[in-house]
């Protein structure tokens, strides 16, 4: 399968072979990144996110060659290998060391993550106006290599920038079975947020949508919940995933003031603000 996937072939034929075997020969370089991507869409556990992210995926593998198709006969005018290419491996060396430590977050207390990541770009930075001298020699790359180097830096301080002031949460509660008994006999309905650590899409609802000022707002008229599905050998996990069928994170559950799940609205997934907030609308009409 190696040498079917590896070899040069004509036509037609030899093509789609090639096409339908190249998965195999670059399985090394693309399988670590295919699980994660598998990981994060069965953690979603929805087919529309799952299809868009993998055909995006092959889009991205197949386009550089279908340019490659079309300008074959521009190769010649390409720059000849040399020291840039030392260079640029560099570049890419730290933007890999870079997504490391994003892939990481979830496992870092947010204020650490927050300096961690800004101070590795200004140093990536530095690093490439002040001590890298590859490819200096070539006056096209020297000009790319400079201008990647101070967006690193300027985003990095930007990111270190202090905030303007913590900004209005809404009040959550961590799930018990006698707080949730308690909130469904009330005359307010219920928000459940079934989150993880890890996961994040959680983290995208905790800091865009769950601190927008409308849905703020109006969360004030709901009781509101968290449970914690961070630990999968938990039982009590387990039991809860079960009773409300939870099939993946963040699953964001409506509950009416009659103690019903109104499942239309169930949300799996992260959701824009406007988007959330019209589901609590319908919630409190219900």
């Amino acid at each position: 399968m190696m040498n079917l996937g590896g070899g040069s072939r004509s036509g037609y034929p030899g093509a789609l072979i090639m096409g339908l075997t190249m998965g195999i020969v670059a399985a090394p370089c693309i399988g670590p990144f295919v699980i994660g991507l598998l990981t994060y869409v069965a953690s979603t556990g929805n087919p529309l996110v799952g299809f868009s992210m993998f055909f995006t995926l092959s889009m991205g593998l197949g386009l550089p060659f279908i340019f490659l198709a079309f300008f074959s006969s521009k190769i010649d005018s390409l720059p000849r290998s040399g020291e840039w290419m030392v260079g640029v491996r560099i570049i890419f060396g730290l933007i890999l060391v870079g997504m490391a430590l994003y892939f990481i977050h979830p496992l870092l207390p947010e204020p650490i993550f927050a300096i961690i990541f800004p101070v590795y770009m200004i140093c990536a930075g530095v690093y490439l106006l002040i001590f890298n001298k590859s490819g200096n020699n070539a006056k096209g790359f020297l000009i790319f290599k400079q201008l990647v180097a101070i967006v690193a830096v300027i985003l990095g301080t930007w990111f270190l920038k202090p905030d303007s002031g913590p900004a209005e949460e809404m009040s959550w509660q961590p799930y018990r079975e006698d707080i949730y008994r308690s909130a469904i006999q009330s005359d307010r309905p219920v928000i459940i947020d079934f989150y993880a650590d890890w996961c994040i899409p959680c983290k995208e609802m905790d800091e865009i949508t769950f601190i927008d000022p409308a849905v703020v707002n109006l969360s004030r008229q709901f009781h509101l919940l968290k449970v914690d599905l961070t630990s999968s050998v938990d039982p009590e996990v387990a039991r809860l995933k079960e009773q409300f069928h939870i099939r993946g994170v963040p699953s964001i559950l409506f509950i009416d003031k009659n103690g019903r799940e109104i499942s239309s609205i169930r949300t799996l997934g992260f959701e824009k603000p406007e988007v959330f907030l019209a589901k609590m609308n319908t919630a409190l009409s219900k």
